[in-house]
């Protein structure tokens, strides 16, 4: 048995032939692989998650959904950049990583909670 692994970071068609030499054998035997590599696509529900008028230390939450729109199954983490900079954070984020598989969707929920 053989066994094959295929990781690419670079996007678009690929071909690749192996040449193989069975001991006893005048013949080379040859096994190609081929593919097309494609980038995740995603859209969320909403581009904009507005929290409005919110007092401080009290949590407000927003749900938004994630659609995997590819061909493909796709792995994602959300985060907010720049939070926990501070000794707390003010976002905590529900299923925020996991696995979507292809026209899947996921639904996130963003807890905010002011704290500066």
């Amino acid at each position: 048995m053989i066994k094959v692994t295929f990781k690419s970071d670079i996007l678009g068609e690929f071909s690749e032939t192996f040449r193989f030499a069975l001991e006893g054998s005048s013949e080379m035997l040859t096994l190609t692989f081929k593919g097309h590599v494609v980038a995740p696509t995603f859209k969320f529900s909403a581009e904009i998650i507005d929290f409005e008028k919110v007092s401080y230390k009290f949590p407000i939450r927003r749900e938004v959904t994630l659609t995997n729109t590819s061909e493909v199954d796709i792995n994602y983490v959300i985060r907010v950049p720049g939070d926990g900079r501070s000794l707390q954070s003010e976002f905590n984020i529900t299923n925020d990583r996991g696995k979507l598989e292809k026209g899947r969707q996921a639904k996130i929920e963003i807890e905010f909670i002011p704290c500066f």
